[in-house]
């Protein structure tokens, strides 16, 4: 954005910053937060301070780097006021768990390593971050977020570098603070955000790196909050009609507990063996406004210009197989696949394989939330 684009925007960015950062009750604190905002919607290629500061023509660069590094103020506030203040504006038709990675040439920065990002799509020196959004076909936004700690950084893993106490404490990191899976960074994300009063969401989506973990499913259903994940093809899942049963007592040793006797299988071989069947055509398509939509077949003036993008759905409910020799079931969730081929049910080794945790009355139903997570990608 140009200087004279901003001047326009300055009266509404200040109104913004007096409510966003309305917990901050100490003088110069909002300045120094518009100031910072300004430069970061200014044009300009590098964002780091002292670039931003010359551009602004601040005098003292210090002085705005020492606010950003050093001044002891409460995020959580901000981060509740904005969740609250977003989820108004967008309206938001899902929850999108994902993560977002931030590349670095050197190794002190907090948490990071070489880890895999898709912000580079490939393994890189960075760090990588647990984020909560709030998002619909028409926007999305961060409201939540958790930096991970790869176990390079954790004293008690096994995986700690030889030096991890040094780093720690040049990095300033609490030594409570320790090694947690993403997904469960995830569920302290939701929970916090339904503590600030953010509504529930009609579902939750997210990709393989969280669906594929049953904690993060669990912990969803246990909060009554649907969801729809992307899954491995490689997952094993018992089909919706597998039953328990009970063998019988022999006389000798604990008795025996109920337990699926059905063998859990792939869920890529689940939905192959499902047939052409269970599958549904659909067609992708993009409105004039670039938001990507399911094409229900319209035919009338108002869709005539849009070039669809067919593909097929196959829908199969399943249980989940790792408590197949569980005394409790798990629930019955749909296992959702596509796009396919006219080859076979599932193309790409079954990459686009998702598990949503609600009943669906129709297979396009199922696409919807899942294909919500994409407008949640950072850059």
């Amino acid at each position: 954005m140009d200087v004279q684009g901003l001047l326009r925007l300055d009266v509404e960015l200040k109104a913004y910053v007096e409510d966003v950062f309305s917990s901050w009750r100490r003088k110069g604190w909002q300045e120094r937060s518009h100031c910072y905002l300004t430069g970061l919607m200014l044009d300009g290629r590098r964002k780091s301070v002292e670039p931003m500061a010359a551009r602004l023509g601040e005098a003292n660069d210090q002085s705005l780097q020492h606010f950003l590094a050093n001044t002891p103020w409460d995020p959580v506030p901000v981060r509740a006021r904005l969740a609250r203040k977003m989820h108004k504006a967008i309206n938001p038709t899902a929850w999108v768990a994902d993560d977002t990675g931030f590349t670095k040439d050197g190794r002190l920065s907090p948490c990071v390593a070489r880890q895999y990002t898709g912000t580079a799509g490939k393994i890189t020196n960075c760090q990588v971050a647990t984020t909560l959004h709030l998002a619909s076909d028409e926007a999305s936004c961060p409201i939540d977020w958790r930096l991970f700690m790869p176990e390079s950084w954790d004293p008690d893993s096994d995986k700690a570098s030889p030096d991890v106490d040094e780093r720690r404490a040049a990095a300033g990191i609490p030594p409570e603070e320790h090694h947690r899976p993403k997904w469960q960074l995830a569920l302290e994300c939701v929970d916090e955000a339904l503590s600030w009063g953010v509504p529930a969401p009609p579902v939750l989506a997210a990709d393989a790196g969280y669906g594929d973990a049953a904690g993060f499913r669990h912990g969803l259903t246990e909060r009554g909050i649907p969801y729809a994940v992307q899954i491995s093809h490689t997952l094993s899942v018992l089909p919706e009609t597998a039953t328990r049963t009970t063998p019988p007592y022999r006389g000798r040793g604990p008795r025996p507990k109920p337990r699926y006797e059905q063998d859990p299988m792939p869920v890529k071989d689940h939905i192959i063996a499902a047939g052409r069947r269970r599958t549904r055509a659909i067609t992708w398509r993009t409105d004039d406004e670039g938001v990507a939509e399911l094409y229900f077949g319209y035919n009338d003036d108002e869709h005539a210009s849009i070039k669809p993008c067919p593909s097929n759905l196959t829908r199969a409910a399943v249980r989940p197989a790792h408590q197949h020799r569980r005394t409790s079931s798990g629930p019955a969730a749909r296992a959702a696949a596509g796009p396919t081929d006219p080859a076979g049910p599932v193309r790409r080794g079954g990459r686009d394989i998702g598990r949503i945790s609600c009943p669906t009355t129709a297979a396009p139903d199922a696409a919807v939330p899942g294909r919500t997570r994409w407008s949640a990608h950072l850059p």
